[in-house]
């Protein structure tokens, strides 16, 4: 099994990041309204988070076992596999949909794991992907902060410089994928996707109060949300 931080911080985010703020009030009010009905894989499922969200078992595939024990525990209906998404134990067409849900940024192969779930998932089905924005994952922090610790301005230099980074924080160390946008079109279409829609996730006014955290994603976005099908 490849080397990629996942099994030392499973507990880091378990405890600490499932939970995040941004997926909580940016993420999961979308992916929870275009989550496929029927049979549906969770491809990255970790802690099996979202299958207590939709509140029906999801086919949860994930590489880590510290998450998917975790997994087991909490949500004992789901179906859950431990692999990688470039080789998925599954044959052809039994899915009516899929989801990633910021999963796609930690899978090396990113042509190999659409091209897999194009093929594990039925004619006409939806692949519903929600991940890191490719301009904050050219540094493994994305904000630059003032003298005053308020964040400042998000820099973006060697977008093209695509490749896998460790990142660290609150706990966890793991490596991501950095991938230009057009790698992300360009990928998906060469499998056989049509991009159904495309949103840029940000807070409402109201809830950038209530949650101050949240404000600076009223200023730049930090997640970008597809539909394929």
């Amino acid at each position: 099994m490849r080397e990629d931080g996942w099994e030392a911080s499973a507990e880091a985010w378990i405890d600490g990041v499932a939970e995040d703020i941004n997926r909580l009030h940016l993420l999961d009010p979308l992916v929870l309204e275009r989550l496929p009905e029927g049979r549906v894989l969770d491809l990255g499922c970790g802690e099996g988070r979202l299958s207590r969200l939709a509140a029906r078992p999801l086919v949860g595939l994930d590489p880590t076992e510290g998450l998917l024990r975790n997994a087991r525990s909490r949500t004992p209906a789901a179906p859950l596999v431990r692999g990688d998404g470039e080789r998925l134990p599954f044959r052809t067409g039994p899915f009516d949909g899929a989801v990633a849900y910021v999963s796609l940024c930690d899978i090396p192969d990113l042509g190999a794991a659409v091209g897999e779930v194009a093929r594990v998932v039925r004619s006409g089905g939806r692949f519903v992907v929600a991940d890191l924005i490719p301009f904050v994952t050219t540094r493994e922090r994305a904000w630059e902060y003032d003298a005053n610790g308020e964040p400042a301005y998000v820099p973006v230099d060697r977008y093209f410089g695509e490749g896998p980074k460790w990142v660290a924080w609150a706990g966890l160390r793991v490596v991501n994928h950095h991938r230009t946008m057009e790698t992300y079109l360009s990928t998906f279409l060469a499998a056989g996707w049509a991009l159904v829609e495309y949103r840029e996730p940000r807070p409402s006014e109201a809830i950038a109060r209530a949650h101050p955290r949240l404000e600076r994603g009223r200023r730049v976005p930090f997640f970008h949300l597809m539909v394929w099908e």
